[in-house]
């Protein structure tokens, strides 16, 4: 093969050195197999070539080929081509011919040789362009020997040329010979191949050759990229990580993760390995593409055609080939499990016929995480699958959680930017958990198919494309976070206690751990605080309800208990208990065991959680006293003051900044005053009346409505008429 070294080089050598000369004498078929290989390029007197010629004659004829395939069949360890099987009996000819004058093939063997070797320059060989200048800069990236890179190149010729494989393989099962044989092939002393045979040298550790029937050889996917030269080198190995759209939802990283991951990857440093793991219903991939964007750098990954067992190989090269590179770059590999191998790699000493039992090899995960000289992400949902030993060797770890709504609102923002939606829509797009940019792909893509010029049914289509898809993929809908209905701001929160809302936000901002106990009337803003929350602090939010904890079988409510912990603790969530009266229940008034073991559980559980934990309920008075004590804060929420209720009366009637007249606007203070126990909660219930029917309300009716809500939830005071009672 043409710019390819030691296609006929190591042949030539075997046909001129005597000991290894003579062992081909010695075997008609093995120098048949060995002429075959060298064929092409032996110059032969007249009397020879013409014995050559009258056996092309014999066997020129397609049924001849046949027959003399068939008879070889058995005799060799390969099937042959029918070009290969005339060669074998040009060979077996030759043999009988020259029996008695060994002299006569070496010395065309010699002169050959002097001929190819005066020939073989470096400018044969340019790099990108030939298989050996191919050959040369895989050398040149994995630091291997001379020695090394002979091994590596003949390993290319037996997997290419089927004529030295078929010779390799009948020499080598000549065993007594076989350390000869291959010290003369590669033109190397026996302590410099072994060397470069060693599990401990870097040719074994790059995972670039395997062993199959006792002889090296190159996969089928390493052969095609040095041989099929028509593309750049880096053309088949690298890729720039594009921005697919993938099935897995918006992901995140803790901001501290983000932080130090940031600071990481800028760097230029040897051995930067970070793990990024997480569910496979999380997009990591596009994770990583943030971060690496977030360094303005760039950010490459594995083609995705090669084949898994190729791919350590295909990461460590690449990893040398962006080190060339200027400028900050990463490489993202995926699948991280499949290509981190504990296994040892393979010695090839057994091609000398010796075993190898060097115990200082490392497994290629080692040479992989240690010699890295770029920044590296592996991505993975595996990670129980990586050893400990292997897990250990990261620079860092950080797990990609579910992302929140914040973040699903960013990846329709990137995906919806130019198509006509309003704003209400993304934000009801955002609170599909789970949402994966597939998803939106499949439903912006329908919806441009059956809208037409309309915005309001690609709007529309678009919701409905994404609920159903949330359906069929049994995702949970929408998440628990509700968005408020009303303006909300911490002000409209009444709170008593020494520490307030805002307070206890920003020390939660600080430090995102604790427990709160919120409580006090229905509507007074309790779980829509515990969503302010999240949603500050860019957690998503697992809300509880009791009917979903409590079971009538015996242990089943703890097991419950535990896995509502379990998964908040996972997904990295706030944990919302409504009606945590139901289980934090006085045990002193308790009338059953199991009602004191789920009050126990939820304390022991309470006391390990390393998120933040909420309870709300609106009887205080019957929680347990041990339990109020586990609260980091206890928090009173109280009707509005009247202050609160004009400012809500104000921006929900849209009278703020409006002129009004100083009897209206007593009149109003007035009926607002009067309101028993006048919460937030009453207010978002007339204003979601209000879209519900489509009608703007005047003051008044707004102040009618209102009353409405009041007397209702005091049934048995209507009578009464209307009541003050305003903290």
């Amino acid at each position: 093969m043409a710019h390819l070294p030691d296609v006929v080089l190591g042949p030539l050598r075997v046909g001129t050195t005597p000991v290894t000369l003579a062992v081909l004498f010695s075997e008609p078929l093995l120098f048949a197999a060995h002429y075959a290989t060298v064929a092409d390029i032996l110059e032969w007197p007249d009397e020879i070539e013409a014995t050559l010629a009258s056996v092309r004659t014999r066997y020129g004829a397609h049924d001849a080929v046949l027959d003399l395939i068939d008879t070889l069949r058995g005799q060799v360890p390969m099937a042959l081509s029918a070009d290969l099987a005339r060669r074998m009996a040009e060979g077996m000819e030759l043999h009988t011919a020259l029996k008695n004058s060994e002299d006569t093939y070496r010395n065309a063997c010699a002169e050959c040789l002097a001929r190819q070797r005066e020939g073989l320059t470096m400018d044969d060989f340019p790099e990108e362009i030939t298989p050996g200048g191919r050959l040369a800069l895989l050398a040149r990236l994995l630091e291997f020997s001379p020695a090394q890179t002979r091994v590596m190149a003949y390993a290319l010729v037996y997997t290419v040329v089927p004529a030295a494989q078929l010779f390799t393989r009948m020499f080598s099962e000549q065993r007594w010979s076989r350390p000869l044989f291959w010290q003369t092939l590669l033109d190397l002393d026996a302590e410099s191949l072994a060397g470069a045979l060693s599990a401990t040298g870097r040719l074994a550790g790059s995972g670039l050759l395997y062993a199959k029937e006792g002889v090296p050889r190159m996969s089928e996917f390493w052969m095609e990229l040095l041989v099929k030269t028509g593309t750049r080198f880096e053309e088949g190995l690298l890729q720039a990580l594009a921005l697919k759209d993938s099935s897995g939802g918006a992901a995140r990283l803790p901001a501290d993760d983000r932080e130090i991951l940031v600071v990481l990857l800028a760097r230029r440093e040897p051995g930067i390995n970070v793990l990024v793991h997480g569910k496979s219903s999380v997009d990591k991939k596009r994770l990583a593409h943030g971060l690496v964007q977030a360094i303005a750098g760039g950010a490459y990954t594995l083609a995705a055609d090669i084949p898994e067992k190729d791919r350590p190989a295909a990461v460590m090269v690449a990893q040398r080939l962006l080190a060339r590179r200027p400028g900050r770059v990463v490489l993202v590999v995926e699948k991280a499990q499949a290509v981190l191998s504990r296994a040892l790699p393979d010695g090839f000493a057994f091609f000398l016929g010796l075993t190898d039992e060097d115990e200082e090899a490392r497994p290629l995960d080692e040479r992989l995480l240690a010699e890295n000289p770029v920044p590296t992400l592996w991505l993975t949902h595996e990670a129980k699958r990586l050893h400990r030993d292997t897990l250990t060797r990261f620079l860092f770890h950080a797990e990609a959680l579910k992302g929140t709504r914040a973040d699903r609102l960013a990846l329709v923002e990137s995906m919806i930017e130019s198509l006509p939606l309003a704003k209400c829509h993304k934000a009801e797009l955002a609170k599909l958990e789970g949402l994966s940019a597939q998803q939106l792909a499949c439903a912006r893509t329908l919806a441009t198919m059956t809208a037409g010029r309309s915005r309001k049914i690609f709007a529309r289509d678009l919701l409905v494309a994404t609920t159903r898809s949330q359906k069929a993929l049994a995702r949970r809908g929408k998440d628990e976070a509700r968005i408020p209905v009303t303006r909300y701001s911490l002000d409209y929160i009444h709170a008593a206690g020494r520490f307030g809302p805002a307070q206890i936000l920003q020390a939660l901002k600080r430090r995102p751990q604790g427990s709160l106990c919120l409580y006090g009337l229905p509507g007074t803003g309790k779980t829509q605080f515990a969503e302010h929350v999240a949603l500050e602090l860019g957690k998503p939010i697992l809300i509880k309800h009791a009917s979903q904890l409590f079971d009538k079988y015996l242990g089943e409510s703890e097991k419950r208990i535990a896995e509502a912990f379990d998964e908040a603790e996972e997904e990295g969530a706030i944990l919302l208990l409504d009606e945590a009266d139901s289980f934090l229940r006085d045990r002193s008034r308790s009338e059953h065991g199991w009602e004191v073991s789920t009050v126990n559980e939820l304390l022991q559980r309470m006391e390990r959680f390393e998120e933040i934990f909420i309870c709300t309920t609106n009887l205080f008075s019957q929680v347990d006293v041990a339990a109020l004590r586990r609260f980091t804060f206890k928090l009173e929420f109280l009707p509005l003051t009247l202050e609160q209720r004009w400012a809500m009366f104000l921006n929900e009637t849209g009278l703020r900044g409006k002129p009004i007249a100083e009897k209206r606007q007593s009149a109003y203070e007035e009926r607002l005053a009067f309101m028993l126990d006048l919460t937030p909660g009453d207010f978002a219930t007339v204003k979601r009346q209000c879209l519900l029917l489509g009608e703007e309300l005047s003051p008044e009716a707004w102040l009618t409505q209102l009353e409405l809500e009041v007397k209702a939830k005091h049934r048995s005071k209507v009578d009464e008429g209307p009541l003050l009672r305003v903290s």
